[in-house]
């Protein structure tokens, strides 16, 4: 992904060291805008955050 003053900032793909993975948006190093957030367990979050938070547009796909 990108990156703006050392934070990551625009489109791009993270993976933590929990295993947990976000790719969408970032803004001065927060996810910001659209993505989805990945589970080790396959479970997603896609929607929208706003400042490193989820607001309520977020839909939960649970594992199978």
């Amino acid at each position: 992904g990108n990156w703006r003053d050392g934070r990551k900032h625009g489109q791009g793909t993270y993976t933590f060291s929990d295993g947990d993975i976000f790719a969408g948006e970032w803004k001065d190093g927060k996810v910001h805008g659209n993505g989805t957030y990945t589970y080790p367990d396959g479970s997603k979050l896609i929607g929208k955050w706003k400042d490193g938070k989820k607001n309520r547009e977020v839909k939960l796909i649970l594992s199978d």
